[in-house]
């Protein structure tokens, strides 16, 4: 059951950040410099859709944890190589990163996103050891409506599609959409294209199925009224099936400062994030 309301909720962060530009500005500028800069394998093909490709910035660490990272927009804009630089500090500190990229709505539907990164998922787990990485210590982390993903994935039983029930170890969604319900209210659903009983069915919350070892949600002090609902949900249904999770509220981020608060090695969030990725 939806624990939305009808209430009205506020999604539009380029509105609510007037300056939102130089935070994506900054992000391609730095994903530059570190594709340029790091070991990266790029562009890999994990299925037959031209944006099913996936990037590797391996740990020169032995056996590596790995992070998959879930780039955000909206289902509907970004790309991987707009969030590169998110893998730099986790590499530094011996994580083994792969990013992301996937089919966009209007051409794919919410149902066909989750199964295509489903599909990335599964193709790190079988072939993340030849690139140095551990398959039996993968977590994912996503930024907003990657943050969804994040937890579709972190929040499914894959006995079935890979013979590992908790293929996911961590999960680190960021600022995420997990009851997309309220998401048909906005101005986005014109290319997302949800009805509420679709967007009720493709809520991580309504597909619960199991939980990972660790998660650990964040989200920015200064973000909007949207997100920060979003984020209680999650936390209150964490609550609610007693699952432990942690909360993480960053004082003073809004929607877009909070992936460099992911990001960054000397933030607390990067700290609890990558201490949950290496414990074994």
């Amino acid at each position: 059951m939806s624990r939305w309301s009808g209430e009205i909720l506020e999604y539009n962060n380029q509105n609510a950040v007037p300056d939102h530009y130089r935070y994506s500005a900054a992000w391609l500028d730095n994903s530059v410099f570190v594709r340029k800069h790091m070991a990266c394998l790029t562009d890999i093909p994990y299925g037959p859709h031209l944006r099913e490709r996936l990037d590797i910035f391996p740990s020169a660490v032995p056996q590596a944890p790995v992070l998959v990272f879930i780039h955000g927009g909206w289902f509907q804009f970004l790309d991987k190589a707009s969030l590169s630089h998110v893998a730099a500090a986790y590499v530094q500190a011996g994580i083994t990163v792969v990013t992301i990229s996937y089919p966009l709505t209007p051409e794919a539907g919410i149902e066909q996103i989750v199964e295509s990164a489903s599909r990335a998922l599964l193709w790190v787990h079988r072939n993340i050891a030849g690139h140095g990485g551990d398959p039996a210590r993968i977590s994912v982390a996503g930024h907003s409506a990657g943050g969804h993903l994040a937890l579709s994935l972190g929040f499914r039983d894959w006995t079935g599609a890979a013979g590992l029930p908790d293929l996911v170890k961590g999960c680190f969604p960021i600022s995420g959409l997990y009851d997309l319900q309220p998401v048909c209210e906005t101005i986005y659903n014109v290319k997302i294209g949800l009805d509420p009983a679709t967007a009720l069915h493709l809520s991580p919350l309504e597909r619960f199925e199991r939980a990972p070892e660790r998660l650990i949600a964040s989200i920015g002090g200064d973000e909007i009224s949207g997100f920060q609902w979003q984020h209680r949900m999650l936390m209150d249904f964490c609550a609610e099936q007693g699952l432990t999770a942690q909360g993480y509220i960053a004082p003073g981020r809004n929607h877009y400062s909070i992936v460099d608060e992911f990001c960054t090695a000397k933030s607390p969030l990067f700290a609890a994030v990558a201490g949950a990725i290496l414990q074994r």
